[in-house]
């Protein structure tokens, strides 16, 4: 088997094994001698990383595991989190841990939705506020975490999206998805903003029937 390393599938045989033995340290060997091996291949260094990982995790080489594990949540790998966080008990030390690997993730290009799972589960909702500030169409997603502690900052952003769906719509379907919004206003208690922004799409498209009726279908 060692002799056909070079084959993926073989290697995982490999550190497999070796894990199973109890052998932490050849299966980190194998793993880091594959992530050298395949630098060129992201996907299968990944695989070799995760077994690293499992390595540190096994053995309670607690440093090595945090640092590997940074660097998997950061690539958008949450279910890393949960495993990292249990390594602390020190709740200071897991803040400023925590602070890092926040402010990286926000820069990751693959790291959105770990970020916003990651807000949720730490129940930072000012952080995860000013996210869906920068795109108000992650509004739809968050509005029930974030509606019990910023009700009007929700409706507001409800009003941005549709506003900025209104000015992407070139068709009935696109129509009745801005009215889909309008509606999910009303469901957070937005019943006058409902009625200005409505009252203001139908002065600003006079010239669009069917978006004029498709809202005249809204109830107040």
């Amino acid at each position: 088997m060692y002799k056909h390393l070079h084959f993926p599938e073989i290697r995982e045989i490999a550190i497999r094994a070796a894990l199973e033995q109890g052998d932490a340290e050849e299966a980190i060997r194998l793993a880091e001698d594959g992530e050298a091996q395949d630098q060129g291949l992201p996907g299968l260094v990944y695989r070799w990383k995760k077994y690293r990982y499992e390595a540190y995790h096994r053995t309670g080489q607690v440093e090595q595991q945090r640092k590997l594990g940074m660097e998997l949540n950061v690539n958008g790998e949450y279910a890393y989190y949960r495993s990292v966080k249990d390594t602390f008990s020190d709740e200071g030390e897991w803040t400023l841990y925590l602070q890092d690997m926040l402010d990286q993730l926000e820069q990751s290009p693959r790291g959105e939705h770990t970020y916003t799972q990651i807000l949720v589960e730490e129940e930072m909702y000012a952080r995860l506020l000013e996210h869906v500030r920068k795109a108000p169409y992650r509004i739809e997603s968050f509005y029930e975490q974030l509606l019990p502690h910023y009700p009007e900052e929700v409706k507001a952003l409800f009003v941005a999206y549709i506003e900025i769906r209104a000015d992407q719509s070139r068709d009935r379907r696109d129509y009745a998805d801005v009215c889909r919004i309008i509606r999910m206003l009303q469901q957070v208690d937005g019943r006058k903003e409902v009625f200005t922004v409505t009252q203001k799409l139908l002065t600003k498209f006079p010239r669009r029937p069917a978006f004029r009726e498709e809202l005249g279908k809204i109830r107040f």
